[in-house]
């Protein structure tokens, strides 16, 4: 594990060399858009603002330079510095997807729901630029952050009209937010209106379905997962066995640990669940 992660960082042993002019080549290992991907990832301000002063001095950061200026936005918006990388996105003379997407996502991190959502506001009033699908799933996530349910009805009304609805990741935002907000008979509306089903869309309707009591409606998208033999995961579990403990149900709850046996999941859900119906076998006692 020690050995993996030095190799991680072995890249920022040599981040001085960028200062050198003509040092890397776009597929050098020093290539300042990786190195910034790792700062990034790894947090690093300090490392990352040697790369955007290499940028610089080699006229690379320049407002036309979209890939560098998206790698820049990107950066700072990870590092909790959102509002030099909103600068750095006012500057261009011209925005791609990516561009948008960085800065909102940016904003999702930090805790700006509203500001990702009025991006996209102003995102489609530019006529040069489209939002795709990752930039719905951006913004309705955004919607969930606060449970902005009016701000979100407008994402899908517009997600309609594109046709962006039916890939996953924007489905299970979707979900997700209408669950969030407690509309669970919208969320399953979008949940039943596309015939395929991934486990993270599952697990997103049955936990909302569990924490609002709809428990029938919980016990018939349990059948469903069963029926469609999709693989579970830890977070699958730890949902049935919520929903065995709401509905007081030994058997159901036994059928799932019988499953949770045959898996390669470990879930510690089981003991709480155990332990809930011995407290109820108690109490008639």
């Amino acid at each position: 594990m020690l050995k993996a992660q030095r190799k991680a960082y072995v890249p920022f042993r040599h981040a001085p060399l960028l200062l050198r002019p003509h040092a890397v080549t776009p597929s050098s290992p020093l290539d300042p858009i990786k190195l910034l991907k790792l700062s990034a990832d790894t947090k690093n301000l300090k490392i990352g603002k040697t790369i955007h002063a290499h940028l610089i001095v080699t006229y690379q950061a320049t407002e036309n330079n979209v890939i560098e200026v998206n790698s820049l936005i990107n950066f700072y918006a990870k590092v909790n510095q959102v509002s030099i990388a909103h600068n750095l996105f006012d500057r261009m003379p011209e925005r791609n997807v990516v561009s948008w997407s960085a800065l909102m996502t940016g904003y999702l991190l930090n805790g700006f729901s509203l500001k990702a959502i009025t991006l996209l506001k102003d995102m489609v009033s530019e006529a040069n630029v489209s939002p795709n699908e990752y930039i719905f799933a951006i913004a309705i996530s955004s919607c969930c952050d606060r449970g902005r349910l009016e701000e979100g009805r407008q994402c899908h009304g517009l997600l309609l009209k594109t046709g962006f609805s039916f890939h996953n990741y924007v489905r299970n935002a979707l979900v997700s937010m209408y669950s969030k907000c407690s509309i669970v008979q919208d969320a399953m509306g979008v949940w039943n209106e596309v015939p395929v089903n991934d486990i993270v869309a599952y697990n997103s309707i049955l936990s909302r379905l569990v924490e609002n009591g709809y428990l029938m409606e919980g016990l018939e998208v349990l059948r469903s997962m069963v029926s469609e033999s999709l693989k579970w995961d830890k977070v699958t579990f730890v949902n049935a066995f919520s929903l065995c403990a709401s509905l007081k149900n030994l058997r159901l709850g036994l059928h799932v640990h019988g499953k949770m046996l045959t898996s390669a999941v470990e879930c510690d859900a089981y003991r709480s669940w155990l332990l809930t119906f011995k407290m109820v076998a108690l109490k008639k006692h």
